[in-house]
C-alpha cells in the first residue's frame, strides 16, 4: 500500500514537471524574443509555401534541402512548420510553436531514458534520478531558450532522445505477463527507435554526425546487451540507411554538401597545421566557463548574453560527475555514455568556423546534465559517509544535519539564479535583443502591404522602396503576404525596391512608400509612422506616398 502511494506521487510529480517545462517553453512565445529573426521566416514561409504549393521559394518540388539563404536548411523542420502555419496561421507564435511543443516532448524522453539506463548501483534511486534529471532539463536555460524559438536543433534534439529511448527499450522492455505483448513492444521499440533517430537527422546537419557517433559509443559500450537483439539492431541498420537515401544522395550528388562546405573549416583548404589548432582553439572555447556559465555568444539569436548554457551549480556537478566516473562511480556504463555524449554533441560547433555555437552544441546537453546526475549522486553519497559532529545537530538533538542543509542551500540557491535567469530573460534580455530577432520587420510589411493595391482606404503606391541594411527583407515580405511562391518567381514583389543606400530623393518620388531605418539617415520629423523595437528604439520610419 505504503509503495503504490509512493508510486502515484513520484507521476504526479512528473506530471508537474512537464507541466512546468511547458508554461516556461509555451510562455509569451510570440513576444519573447520579440520579433522574427531570418531563419525562422525563413522556415516559417517556406514550409507555409511547400504544404500549399508543394514547392518553396525557389520552386524546388518536395525538395530534401532547401536552398533558403544558400545555407540549405534540413527539410523536416520545415515540412512540419508548414502543417502548423497552414491551419494556424502565419504568426509569430505558430511558426515556433512546434520548436516549443518539442521542447516539452524532449524533457518527457529524457526522463524515460533515466529510467531506463540509471544505474541500479547509485545512491540516488531511479525515481529521484528522473525526476531530477527532467527538472534539470526542463529548468536548463540552454534548452529553454532553442525551445521559445524556431530553430532546427530543438527539435532535432527531442527526436534524438526518443530515438534513444526507443534503442533502450529494445534491450530493456518493460514487464510483461504475456508473450504477444512482450513481441509488440519490441516492434514499438523499433519503431521508435527508426523514426526518432532518422528524424533527427533529417531535422538539423549536425544530428547527421552525431546520431551515428552516438548510437555506435551506445553499442559498443553496451554490445553484451543489444548482441541479443542483433537481429533487430541489423534491421533498424538497414531500414534506416533506406529513409536516409533521398538525404545522402542528396547530400553527395546534390546541393545538401553545401551546408557542410560554408560552415566547416576542413572544406576551407586550410594547412593540416591550421586546422589542427583551431581544432583545439574551438573545443576549450566550447568547454570554458565563459561559454558555460557567462553567457558568451556572438549573437543574442543564441543565447541571452548573461547566463550560459548551463548554471554554475550544474557545472560544478559536471565537473565531480567526471571525476566521480573516473574514481568511484560504481557503475561506469552511464558514464560512459554521457561522457561520450558531450564530445561528440560538441564535434559539429568544434569543427565549425564561427565559435562559440551554442546552436550547434546544444545535442551535446543531455551528456551534460547525465554528468551532473553522476556529480549529484557522489555528492549525496558523500554526506552521508561524513561522520556526524555537535556543531551539526538540531536544537532539538536531530543528528548529522549537514546533509539537508547542503540540499536545502543548493535548492535555495538553484531558485534564486533561476528567477534571476528569468527576469534577465523577459527584460534585458527582449530588449537587446530586438536587432538579432530583427524587431520589427513583421509590423513594418503589415503597415505597407496596403498600399500595393491602395486597399483599406489607402493611396495605391506605384514603387515600395524598402531598406535592406537589416538584410534579408524579402523574405518578411513573403511571410507577411503569404505570397504563392509561384507567383513570387514570376514577380509579384515587383512593387517592391530593396535597398542599401536611401537617400533624400527617394522621399520626392511620387506614389512611393519610403521604409527606412535610422540608419539612412532620413529626416525622422517627416515619417508617417515609426516602428519601434523591443528596446523602444526606432527601428523603421515610414514615409507615406504622396501624389
Amino acid at each position: 500500500m505504503q509503495r503504490a502511494v509512493i508510486q502515484k506521487t513520484w507521476w504526479w510529480w512528473a506530471v508537474a514537471i512537464l507541466v512546468v517545462a511547458a508554461l516556461l517553453r509555451f510562455y509569451q512565445l510570440g513576444q519573447v524574443p520579440h520579433g522574427l529573426a531570418w531563419d525562422e521566416a525563413a522556415i516559417g514561409y517556406n514550409g507555409y509555401a511547400v504544404i500549399t504549393k508543394r514547392r518553396d521559394e525557389w520552386l524546388e518540388r518536395l525538395p530534401v534541402s532547401f536552398r533558403s539563404f544558400g545555407d540549405y536548411k534540413a527539410p523536416l523542420a520545415i515540412y512540419l512548420n508548414g502543417v502548423f502555419t497552414y491551419f494556424l496561421g502565419m504568426e509569430v507564435w505558430v511558426v515556433r510553436l512546434p520548436f516549443a511543443i518539442a521542447g516539452v516532448a524532449a524533457v518527457a524522453a529524457w526522463m524515460l531514458l533515466i529510467s531506463r539506463w540509471w544505474p541500479t548501483e547509485m545512491k540516488l534511486s531511479k525515481p529521484t534520478a528522473i525526476l531530477l534529471g527532467g527538472g534539470l532539463l526542463a529548468f536548463s536555460p540552454w534548452h529553454l531558450h532553442y525551445s521559445r524559438v524556431a530553430f532546427e536543433s530543438g527539435l532535432a534534439l527531442s527526436f534524438l532522445l526518443w530515438g534513444m529511448v526507443g534503442l533502450s527499450w529494445l534491450i530493456n522492455p518493460w514487464p510483461s505477463k504475456t508473450s504477444s505483448w512482450q513481441k509488440r513492444q519490441q516492434w514499438l521499440a523499433a519503431t521508435l527507435t527508426l523514426l526518432g533517430l532518422v528524424a533527427s537527422i533529417y531535422t538539423y546537419h549536425s544530428s547527421k554526425i552525431v546520431v551515428p557517433l552516438l548510437v555506435g559509443l551506445t553499442l559498443c559500450l553496451s554490445w553484451r546487451s543489444y548482441l541479443r537483439k542483433a537481429i533487430w539492431i541489423l534491421g533498424i541498420g538497414v531500414l534506416s540507411l533506406a529513409a536516409l537515401f533521398p538525404l545522402v544522395r542528396d547530400t553527395l550528388m546534390g546541393s545538401g554538401g553545401e551546408r557542410f562546405a560554408q560552415a566547416s573549416m576542413f572544406a576551407k583548404g586550410w594547412p593540416v597545421s591550421e586546422v589542427v589548432a583551431k581544432l583545439w582553439s574551438h573545443t576549450l572555447i566550447h568547454l570554458s566557463p565563459q561559454f558555460l556559465v557567462a553567457g558568451a555568444t556572438p549573437t543574442l539569436r543564441h543565447g541571452d548574453g548573461q547566463w550560459g548554457v548551463l548554471f554554475p551549480l550544474e557545472l560544478v556537478a559536471v565537473v565531480l560527475g567526471i571525476v566521480a566516473g573516473m574514481k568511484w562511480l560504481p557503475a561506469r556504463r552511464w558514464w560512459g555514455v554521457m561522457l561520450g555524449w558531450v564530445v561528440i554533441g560538441l564535434v559539429p560547433a568544434i569543427i565549425g568556423i564561427d565559435v562559440p555555437h551554442s546552436n550547434r552544441s546544444l545535442l551535446a546537453l543531455p551528456g551534460f546534465l547525465g554528468l551532473a546526475l553522476i556529480g549529484i549522486d557522489r555528492t549525496m553519497r558523500w554526506l552521508d559517509e561524513v561522520p556526524d559532529r555537535p556543531n551539526w545537530r538540531g536544537s532539538h538533538g536531530e543528528q548529522n544535519l549537514l546533509k539537508p542543509m547542503v540540499i536545502g542551500l543548493s535548492i535555495l540557491v538553484s531558485g534564486f539564479i533561476f528567477l534571476s535567469y528569468l527576469r534577465h530573460y523577459y527584460t534585458v534580455f527582449a530588449r537587446e535583443s530586438a536587432a538579432a530577432f530583427s524587431d520589427g520587420y513583421i509590423e513594418a510589411f503589415k503597415y505597407v502591404v496596403p498600399f500595393e493595391k491602395g486597399s483599406d482606404g489607402l493611396p495605391e503606391a506605384s514603387k515600395i522602396i524598402f531598406s535592406s541594411r537589416y538584410g534579408q527583407p524579402y523574405i518578411y515580405a513573403l511571410f507577411v503576404r503569404k505570397t504563392n511562391p509561384i507567383y513570387y518567381q514570376g514577380g509579384s514583389l515587383i512593387k517592391y525596391e530593396f535597398s542599401d543606400h536611401i537617400n533624400i530623393g527617394d522621399l520626392d518620388r511620387k506614389q512611393t512608400v519610403v521604409v527606412a531605418t535610422p540608419e539612412d539617415e532620413l529626416p525622422p520629423e517627416r515619417a508617417n509612422y515609426v516602428v519601434y523595437g523591443s528596446d523602444a528604439k526606432p527601428r523603421f520610419y515610414i514615409y507615406d506616398p504622396h501624389p
